[in-house]
């Protein structure tokens, strides 16, 4: 069976040295090993294509389309509750209410460490410096 037969019958193509024909010399080996290269790259891409092409890709992108516009909606629809409710303004209230009593806190914490770290440093930059240091 010739190349163009096996690619019409959708047979992977094989290459002579497959078929047990030895290359004779190195450089016919260089030119070997190129087209076995090609070869691969081919039968790799077909394959890839089948793949691609295959009803089993196909149901599972449909099954995924179908389940991300499932959870789009649901999501929505969840936002708009969660905007809407009562429970959410109270919530929203009181995250505010945190979030300044940590600003508060977190600026406090931050003076208080300025000026201990001020107090051990002064001593420090105070002192005369010594001959030799």
């Amino acid at each position: 069976m010739s190349d163009e037969e096996k690619k019409a019958s959708g047979e992977p193509e094989t290459s002579d040295a497959k078929e047990g024909r030895e290359p004779e010399t190195g450089s016919d080996q260089e030119v070997d090993i190129l087209k076995e290269v090609s070869l691969l790259g081919q039968n790799f891409g077909a394959a890839l294509l089948d793949v691609w092409n295959s009803d089993e890709r196909k149901k599972i992108e449909r099954e995924f389309v179908k389940g991300v516009h499932t959870a789009n909606k649901e999501m929505r629809s969840f936002a708009e509750e969660v905007r809407t409710g009562k429970a959410t303004q109270g919530f929203v209230e009181g995250a505010e209410r945190v979030g300044k009593d940590m600003r508060s806190g977190l600026l406090a914490g931050l003076r208080l460490i300025n000026k201990e770290l001020g107090k051990v440093r002064r001593p420090r930059d105070e002192e005369p410096e010594k001959d030799g240091e």
